[in-house]
């Protein structure tokens, strides 16, 4: 219980140093293309992964790096909607009952539903995007990254998880 807490909290703790661009304002000026050339270099970072050039870590690293860059062009270049992904944070992390996940995250890019909302919706409420309560979901993101001091703690294991477990018999 305890392991699949620590890894949903992982995920949390990897959707927050993707999402944190979103609760702040961005002084840039988009011309359009800034967006096209972070996409072309997370296409790169996967290439390379895939023929060994560079890590999974190391790839992992960087395409949260891009990932972040790439929301803050798309925010700089989308104008009106930036401002109602920025809602979350400062609407106190609350909305309508009736709202999913997937309505909340309506205006985000796809290719961050997918790899961020998705799986974290999953992993911390055990639920898809569609069906999952949207007033739970900013209840999670809320007491997971922006509670009092100790609120959530990250754990790393000493040892990789695989020596962790029993082996099978």
């Amino acid at each position: 219980m305890s392991l699949w807490f620590l890894l949903a909290l992982m995920t949390a703790v990897a959707v927050f140093a993707v999402l944190w661009p979103l609760g702040r304002r961005t002084a840039r000026g988009g011309g359009g293309r800034e967006s096209l050339v972070y996409t072309d270099q997370l296409a790169e970072i996967d290439r390379e992964v895939a023929s060994g050039l560079i890590s999974p870590a190391d790839g992992g690293a960087a395409r949260v790096e891009i990932g972040r860059r790439l929301l803050a062009a798309a925010d700089a270049e989308a104008g009106s909607t930036a401002a109602v992904r920025l809602g979350w944070r400062r609407a106190g992390f609350t909305c309508d009952a009736a709202a999913s996940v997937a309505d909340l995250c309506a205006t985000l890019p796809p290719r961050l539903q997918r790899e961020f909302i998705e799986p974290l919706c999953v992993s911390a409420l055990n639920t898809p995007m569609a069906q999952a309560s949207g007033t739970v979901f900013l209840r999670v993101l809320k007491d997971a990254m922006f509670s009092q001091r100790g609120g959530s703690h990250l754990l790393l294991p000493r040892l990789p998880l695989g020596e962790l477990l029993p082996e099978a018999a």
